[in-house]
């Protein structure tokens, strides 16, 4: 008695690419997720930013908001630097 060599038939074939996908999706995830472990480690070139917290004035020559600990004080009010508080006219130092 001859045995039959096995059949491939199109449900094996189906099979074995679910389980490539699978494995393929499995890959991809886990990449993922190392790569944002080692990722997140990493400390940034920029150094982190930090919060102030402070009152925020208004330059009276170009009107940019800036910290106060940053600004120029004059006797008219905060300037940005020390340029705008000359041609705003102001002689206070």
């Amino acid at each position: 008695m001859a045995v039959a060599p096995p059949r491939y038939c199109s449900y094996n074939k189906s099979m074995n690419i679910v389980r490539l996908l699978i494995v393929v999706l499995i890959v991809v995830i886990l990449y993922q997720l190392v790569r944002r472990f080692f990722h997140a480690s990493e400390p940034n070139d920029e150094g982190e930013k930090q919060i102030r917290s402070g009152t925020m004035v208004r330059c009276k020559q170009c009107g940019l908001h800036i910290p106060s600990d940053e600004a120029v004080e004059g006797s008219g009010g905060y300037y940005c630097s020390e340029a705008h508080r000359q041609l705003s006219g102001d002689t206070r130092k």
